[in-house]
Parts: structure tokens; sequence; C-alpha cells
């Protein structure tokens, strides 16, 4: 089959040559469509149901919708786990669905239930926006030009007055959330920061007494005041007429609206109430460099998009917005763009696929010595590439910075550097000798001779890339493309060395060729020609090499750490404050800013930030915002800060990241009462995904008391600080959260002739107001709440003396039919699976995560006791590392016995097919497990995958070399006169193709750009790997070859040598 490809090939060479031309242009438009990401969606399928009770505890939101919610989500198909979080007027219950799940399915099986969850009066759930944690394209903030002039201000924009941060917030929410949303691939646009305009009727209880009124009377009369009515269509004529009855309520007739009448006199709303215009209860700020309060919004890529193309979309409507539709004197500033990402990781994997493919071209003439043969075997680089591209387009693979970063070019045109090595061989040995030199039948010879070797070498390098398709997950998602993309293009190299590269020697290979003898070469040769009789004459000690071998192997992986992944370095550092968990607003934003006053001195966190010029951009949100996509509160500061070029830093931080953040730990840590921890803005994304939990490492406790469950988490913490390398360690806490209780009492309250309910109506909606209807302005809506006056609530001993209107006119103060107290209450209240838990956050730093997380889990079993109905769970990167261990463990072994088999399929001989197997794994493992040592770089998925790649590499060698050696021992020579003339007729390709390979990826192993962490540890083992392979190999095979057939009695079939060689 693959020498009739070969003969086909070469006796239809145009043919072939149309297959080049459209391959390059189906190549070419492929490649243009082609999406680029700098980071995979690796998150899990999940849906988040959102619920908002504003004025209501974290315990009364568990117990009123978080838990009806989860009940009824228990019977969704397909899902893995159920998590919520409950917080004062927020409930975000999240679905995590198996994987592979699809989106929408998800969605859907969620959405048909959500009817079925029985909620308090007034209350609707809402389903989170189809995004992945991943999704946070684009932030950016409005500003006002006339104090803050960006690019997109202009002159007249400047002129302009500032405008106040309810009507920015309009302007975010009216015109350009419209705009966005309408951009194909945005998911959603999540604005934060900014106060939102409402119109305030504040009602004072005795004027209410005074007029025979009450709360209700007032809340009814503004209901009923506003709204249109439909009266349907009447004739007139030959015409139809709408009929309207107009009736809404404008701004400055709020006051005029009649409440009641006494003696036949209207009382109106302003008698009793004084009317204003506000904002509602902010939920958070946010500041950016030097703006202290913005309004700011998150743009979310839609799930399955391409964040490249809907940023250009994005970025081209925001222009738009800009020029067009926004009121003058205000623009759309981004302050953190993926694009930045997405090109700084692009750069840096074509930097080293650019510097990879000039080193293999240049090995390519040093070895050949001939501009045309190098030429050839490098032109399959490019077609290959063109063909996986063609390939990913077709299977709607995008290319991200591992799977093309992972690409070793060396692997892509080792096939083609055996077939035009053996063909330029060919060739000049009969030009040597003054012989006919037909080219199409030296070129059909020649490639004959290794194309069923070429094709079984290659075959089994695709091979070892297929298991990683299996992975699962985070893994799973992060590999699968890579494994994808290298296929592809291994194929395509593969198609093109059987086909195009003989087509190609046919025309390129006219006139005189010469063969250059290379010094190298021939100083490796003189090196092993006086070494191979001698270990051919001791071939037992084969054995005592390899057990040294297998020995040291174990030896350096005593030595190795491990983690799940090695983090993508985004260029950016995403720092949390967590603060005490009943810290107002105000307080908040003391501790972030400072305080410089008489009676305060502060220094703020955003303060000793600003000291370090490292950081390019600072963004700063305290609290959450106003639609609930993240449950937290004023106690969670979040810091942005985007970093200048590496190259710009100080010299003390050496270019590290981690250097930048010990200094900045070490100088914040100085702040009583609160604690910090570090990430990435995606990898804290992800992180959160996968746990819950905001950070890398969680140790979850479950049980149903909180108390107790915070006991045994400062146990727990306490145990794992003494562990060395822990980093960033803090108890989440749920408790803290002072709550006013106003406790009724039935007895008291009958005695006045109140219900509870009508003294709770005094509590919710007096106290925390009611929204009766809205104001409506063009597009534009705003709640028109009532609640009692701001000097009758805000402080407990106010509350006690509110006053309760009674049925007969008259009022008394709350105190008298309720007990009014402060006491202990949660924050925020963390569930899974149906029950209660409390996490202990921590990350890991100059230290491996595998022998940190064992220390730190020997420590809690030796220190603390867990009582009954209690459970300890360790998650994050630890249960993503043990689980990708195990899948690594199932398939690693099966790929090696899937490499045997095909080894059995190539040679038909068990014998055979072991010398290379056992050639592969005791040669190729010391070097890649020397280089993490070497480079200390601890054992991960990735080096584990760059492991599965060296074992599909390495066993080309020996496959080139025993298939010769069994080619001159069919001609008659003996075992040791045909290994050494195998090695020295293989030995120039051997060394070629395991250069190029090692080379190819040589510029990843050594790079330190953003986005070269995650390839690095696959190039660092297939680059050591091989190099040790190669000084091994031709030493080891022989051993082996002759070790396992000096006995046998196989008959070989006689084939024609080489003329010329022997």
């Amino acid at each position: 089959m693959i020498t009739r490809i070969v003969d086909f090939a070469l006796a239809r060479r145009g043919l072939v040559l149309v297959f080049v031309l459209v391959l390059v242009g189906l190549g070419a438009r492929s490649f243009k469509r082609l999406p680029i990401e700098a980071y995979p969606d690796v998150a899990d399928t999940w849906v988040q149901i959102i619920t908002q009770w504003p004025g209501h505890a974290s315990e009364e939101v568990e117990r009123q919708i978080t838990i009806p919610t989860e009940r009824v989500m228990n019977a969704v198909p397909r899902k893995t786990a159920i998590r919520s979080t409950s917080v004062g007027g927020l409930s975000v219950v999240t679905v995590v669905f198996e994987d592979g799940t699809d989106s929408y399915f998800a969605r859907q099986q969620v959405a048909e239930r959500l009817d079925r969850i029985e909620l308090p009066h007034g209350v609707t759930s809402a389903l989170g926006p189809l995004a992945s944690p991943v999704g946070e394209i684009l932030r950016y903030r409005l500003v006002n030009c006339s104090t803050n002039r960006v690019a997109a201000c202009e002159d007249d924009d400047v002129a302009q007055a500032p405008r106040g941060l309810s009507e920015l917030k309009d302007i975010e929410e009216y015109i350009v959330e419209r705009e966005l949303l309408a951009v194909n691939g945005v998911a959603d646009v999540v604005s934060f920061g900014g106060t939102t305009k409402e119109y305030q009727v504040l009602v004072d209880p005795v004027l209410l007494a005074a007029h025979s009124l009450t709360f209700e009377d007032v809340a009814k009369a503004l209901a009923d005041a506003n709204g249109n009515a439909g009266g349907g269509v009447i004739g007139f004529g030959r015409a139809a007429l709408n009929v309207r009855g107009i009736g809404l309520l404008s701004a400055d007739q709020i006051g005029d609206v009649m409440v009641s009448t006494r003696e036949d006199v209207p009382v109106r709303v302003r008698q009793v109430a004084r009317v204003q215009v506000g904002h509602r209860p902010r939920l958070g700020r946010v500041s950016v460099d030097g703006e202290r309060d913005v309004v700011a919004a998150t743009v979310l890529l839609r799930k399955g998009e391409q964040a490249e193309s809907v940023l250009a979309s994005v970025h081209a409507r925001i222009d738009d917005v800009n020029a067009r539709i926004l009121p003058r004197g205000v623009k759309i500033a981004p302050y953190y763009d993926r694009t930045e990402l997405i090109h700084n990781t692009t750069k840096t994997v074509m930097t080293n696929l650019g510097e990879g493919m000039l080193l293999i071209t240049i090995v390519l003439f040093l070895f050949v010595g001939n501009v045309r043969a190098a030429l050839i075997a490098a032109a399959t680089i490019p077609l290959a590439l063109l063909f996986a591209f063609v390939c990913m387009d077709a299977a709607g693979i995008p290319a991200n910075l591992l799977s093309i970063g992972a690409l070793d070019f060396g692997m892509v045109v080792d096939g083609a550097i055996v077939m035009v090595e053996n063909t330029f061989r060919h060739v000049a040995a009969r030009q040597a000798r003054d012989e006919p030199c037909d080219l199409r039948s030296v070129a059909r010879e020649a490639s004959r001779e290794v194309a069923r070797p070429v094709v079984f070498a290659m075959a089994t390098i695709v091979l070892a890339y297929l298991p990683i398709v299996t992975l699962e997950r985070v893994e799973g998602k992060l590999f699968r493309p890579m494994a994808w993309t290298v296929g592809f293009a291994l194929v395509g190299a593969l198609l093109v060395s059987i086909t195009v590269v003989p087509m190609l020697t046919t025309y390129l290979f006219r006139g005189r060729l010469r063969e250059r003898e290379n010094p190298l070469l021939h100083w490796l040769w003189l090196l092993y020609r006086r070494a191979l009789p001698f270990v051919l004459a001791r071939s037992k000690i084969v054995v005592v090499l390899a057990a040294l071998l297998v020995a040291g192997d174990a030896v350096l992986l005593g030595r190795i750490g491990s983690e799940f992944l090695p983090h993508l370095d985004e260029g950016a550092v995403w720092m949390r404050a967590t603060m005490p968990a009943n810290i107002s607003l105000s307080e908040a934003e003391a501790l972030v800013d400072g305080v410089h006053t008489k009676e305060r001195e502060t220094v703020g966190i955003r303060e000793i930030l600003e000291r370090y010029p490292e950081v390019r951009t600072m963004a700063i949100q305290i609290g959450r915002p106003d639609d609930g996509t993240d449950p937290t509160g004023f106690y969670n500061a979040e810091f942005l800060l985007v970093l200048h070029d590496r190259s710009s830093w100080r010299p003390e931080f050496r270019g590290k990241k981690d250097a930048i953040i010990e200094a900045i730990n070490r100088d914040v840590s100085v702040i009583p009462g609160v604690a910090f921890g570090f990430s990435q803005p995606i990898a804290d994304n992800v992180e959160e995904a996968l746990t819950g939990v905001k950070g890398q490492l969680a140790v979850k406790i479950t049980g149903d008391d909180l108390n107790a469950l915070d006991d045994i988490a400062d146990r727990i913490a306490t145990s794992i600080r003494a562990v060395d390398g822990v980093v960033d360690l803090a108890v989440v806490r749920e408790l803290g959260q002072s709550n006013v209780h106003v406790e009724i009492s039935r007895d008291r309250a009958e005695r006045f002739g109140l219900s509870v309910a009508a003294v709770e109506d005094v509590v919710e909606h007096g106290i925390g107001g009611q929204a009766v209807t809205s104001i409506v302005d063009g597009e534009r809506r705003h709640d028109l709440v009532v609640r009692y006056t701001e000097e009758l609530r805000n402080s407990p001993d106010a509350i006690r003396e509110l006053l309760v209107p009674l049925p007969q006119g008259r009022v008394v103060p709350l105190s008298h039919v309720a007990d009014v107290s402060i006491v202990g209450g949660a924050s925020r209240i963390f569930r899974e699976n149906g029950r209660r838990y409390i996490a202990v956050r921590f990350g890991v730093r100059d230290r491996d995560l595998g022998s940190t997380v064992d220390e730190a889990q020997a420590n809690v079993a030796r220190d603390v006791r867990v009582p009954s109905g209690y459970d300890v769970h360790w998650g994050g990167e630890f249960e993503s590392a043990r689980r990708a261990g195990k899948r690594l463990a199932i398939i690693v072994p099966i790929t090696l016995a899937a490499i045997f088999a095909l080894l059995l399929a190539l040679f038909r001989n068990v014998r055979d097919a072991l010398v290379v197997f056992l050639g592969v794994l005791v040669t190729s493992p010391c070097g890649g497990l020397a280089a993490l040592v070497v480079t200390k770089t601890n054992f991960s998925v990735s080096a584990g995958v760059g492991f599965l790649a060296l074992f599909g590499v390495a066993v080309q060698t020996g496959v080139i070399l025993i298939t010769r050696t069994n080619d001159l021992r069919a001609a008659g020579l003996g075992i040791d006169e045909a290994l050494i003339e195998a090695v020295r007729t293989r030995l120039r390709p051997a060394i070629m193709t395991t250069l190029v390979a090692t080379l190819g990826l040589l510029p990843a192993a050594m790079s330190n750009g953003i986005g070269s962490d995650s390839q690095k540890p696959i190039a660092i083992v297939v680059v050591g790997g091989l190099l040790a392979s190669l000084v091994l190999s031709f030493l080891v095979l022989p051993m082996l070859y002759k070790l396992l057939n000096a006995r046998s009695s196989r008959r070989f079939t006689p084939v024609q040598p080489e003329r010329g060689l022997s």
C-alpha cells in the first residue's frame, strides 16, 4: 500500500503539484478563518440561578430561596454538583454538569424547573448569563472628558460639564449596554459601580398619624396614580382608533398625588412625606487608577464563541458608540482587554516557532550539505501546517497558544528528512560512480527502502498523542486541541513525505550532487566505530546499563515536585483583600483608599500599590455588581493590577512576577484585620469555578452548625499554617455579620390590635423601603420607593422608637411591640450538594504543590479531630492533579502497549519490536527527568503529555536502525557487521531527525515570554529525552539487538543491498 502511494506520486507528478496548489489555497483560507485564543475555555458546563431578595439576611435567604431551589434542581439530569452561596439579599445556586454536556441543553433543563420553585411573594429567579469563567474579555468605564481626557475625547467633549454618577449609570444601562449586547458573541454586559437613580418618598409617621393614614395608604395611592390603560379599538368613519388612557406619573407630579380626603379636602403625598431624587443603596464601588468612583462594566463572552473575533466587533461598536451615540463629554474607556493577552501569547508562540524553524533549516543544511535537499525537507513544514489548518477549520478546533506552541516542526519534518537523505545519498553515490541516473527510478528505489519505517515511525508519534484526547475536565479541554492539532500536522507531514517529497526530488536533484562529509558526523562515526565492537562483544552489559538507568530514573523522580498545571502568565495580578464581615462601604473605602485627617491616620491599600511603578493600570472593586452575578459583600475588595512589560521592571524583581507579588504581600500585610490572596484574572475565575471557593486550593468542611464549622476550620488552618510553602492562607468566614433583630412579641402586639404582618410591614417597607411603581422617562425607568425618613431608621435606637400606626389612627413605638437587639449572624452561607460547608483557602509558592498538600494533609490528620457528622474534603488544583494523575496512570501504559503493537505490525517479529520498545523505555525517560530536575520544573500534566510525545518520537531512531540491520542481515552480513554498517548508514538521518525534533522545541523550552508557561514543560521533557536518546540509542539498541538475536535461527528474505555502502 505504502509503495503504491510512492509509485503513484512519482508517476503522476503533475497531479501531485495540483494537490499542493489546492492545499495551499485551502490552507490559506482556513488560516484566515481559524480563530485564535490565548487560553481555551476549560470550565465545566454550569448554569447559575440568581435570585435577589433585597433587605433579607443570609440565613433567611438560605431558608426561603436557596434550599427550595436546590431541592428542585436535584432532579436535573446529568448534573454532577449543586453549589450555592447565600448572602444578604442574594442567592446564587450553581448547577454543574457532566463534562461535555451541551450548554443549551443544561440551561433548558434548569429553565424548565424554575417555575416549580416555591419562592416568597414577589421574588423571581433568573438564569445567569451564558458565559464561562474565562469569558471576561473586556472591562471599561465611562469617563467625563472634562475631568479625565482619554484618547477618544475631542475638544468639544472637554468643554462639557461633568455628569454625576447616577446620570453616568443611566447612560451605561440604557445606551452602552444596549449597543454592546447587540454584538454577536456577547453574552452579557455586567455593570459595576456608580449609583442607580430612584425617586424617594420619605414618609413621616407622625404626619401619617395626624391624618389617620398608614404607610400602605401612601404606597397604594402612588401605585394607583401611575399607569396607562388600553380601551381597545373604536370605529371612526373609515378609520379605526386605539383608545388609550394616559395616567403615567412624571417626577414633578409625585408630591401632588392624593392619598386620601379629609372633610372633602385632599391629603396629598407632600403633606405627609418629603419627595426627593436619590439612589438605591449601593452594593459596590469601582475605582480605576486616579478615579476613585466610576461607572464600570465587564463584557462577557458567550460560551462557545471566539474571543478574538468578538473583541474586534466590540471595539468597532465602542468606537461607533463613542463617535455617534454617547452624549458629548462622555466616552467609553477600556482598561482591561483580552486582546493584549492574545497578542502577547501569539507573539511568544510565533517567535518560538520561527526560531525553531530557522534552527531546523540550518541543521538540515549543515548535515546534508546541500541547499536543495534542505529546502525539500523544510517545505514539509508549511505544507503540513496548512493541512492541519484545513482539518482544524473543518473540525471547528480553534488555535491556541498550547495547541500551536507545542507543535514541534522537528517531528513534522522527520519523515521528509529520512526520505530526502536516502534519495540524496543514492543519487550522489551513483553520480560518484558515473552510473546512469534516472531520477524517477532512483527516487522510487530510495523511497521504497525507507517509506515503510517512516510511515510506521510517524504513525507511532500520532498514536502517542491520541490518548491525550481521553483526558478529562480542565486538563482535557486544555490538551485535546493540542493533540488534534499535532495529529493533523503529523498526518499532513506523512502524506507530504511519501508523495510530495519524492516528486520534488525528481525536479530539484537534477544536475551534479556531491555528498559533503560533515566533520561532526565523521567524528561521531569514528567514536561509535571504536565503541561498537567493544560493546557488541559484551552485549550483556546492556542489562547492567539498563538497571543503572532505571535506578537513575527513580532517583531523579524522587527529586521532582508535582503540580497540576503550570500557570499561564497573564501579564496581570489579581489581588483579593478580605476585610471583617460586618464592615460598611465607607469603612471599606477607608481601608482601601486611606484616611488622613486629624482624627485618623490610615494608609490605604491603594496608596501602597501606587508605590509600584511596575503597575500600569490599577482597578479596584469593592462589594458586588447590581445584577447579583458575584455573591459577595463590602468585606471583599479585588484589585486588578495590569503590569508593564518586564523589561521596565526594577532590577530587584529580576523579571519575576512572583517577586513582585511577594513584595506587595509583604507591604500590605501590615494592615490589621485584612487577609490577602493573589492570583490572576483568568486563573482566579477558573479556580473559583472548580471548587466554588476563591483560591488555588481549598479544604472544605461540611456539616450543619456554622459555629462548629468555624471552629474546625480554625483548627485546620492552624495546622496548615505550619507547612512550608503555604501562602495566602485564610478561613473563608461565614459568621461575623451583625444584625439588628426585631423580634415581635405576639402578646404585646395583639394588645395594641396589631398583627405580626402589620409590624413586619413597618420593618420591611418602612425601614427597608418599598418600590411601589416606576417613573418612566422615555426609555428609562426609575423606581419610586416609599420608606420612612432616614433619621427615623439610621440606628438601632432610632428603630426602637420608630412609630407603628395603630388601627385607631394612633401610633406606638416599635419597642412596645417588639424587642430590638444587635446579634451576630452569618455574612454568607456556602452549600454543596445539600450541605453547608466552610472553606480554608490557601496557595503554594516556592514549593511544589504535591508535597505541600501531602504535608498539610498529614498535619491535619495528626492535629485535628473531626467530629461525627462533619467531613473534610481537599479540592482545587490538588484534586485536579490527583484526577489527572489517575488518568495518566491508565493512558500511559495503554499508549506504550499500542506503540508495542504497532512495532509488532512493522517488524512482524517480537524480538525486534522488543528491542526498539525497551530501547525507548531505557534511554528516553532519564533525559526527560534530568531536564526537569536541571530546570527546576515540577512534574505536571504538561510534563506527562511531554513524556507521551517523547515515547512516540524516540521510537523513530530504533525503527530506522533495526529495519536497516535486518536488511543487511538478509543480504548475508553477520549480526555485528550488520549492526555496525546500519549505524554508519543510518547515523546521519537518525541524528538529523533527533536534532531537528530537539531544536524545534528548544526555543519553547527556553522561552520566558507571556504564554510560554503551559508549553514549556512539554518542550523541556521532549528536548531532554531526545538528547539522552540520541547519545545512548546507538549503543543500547545494538547491544539489545544482539542480546535478543544472538541465538535466533531467523531466516531473512534476501534483499538487494545498497551498492557502494559496504
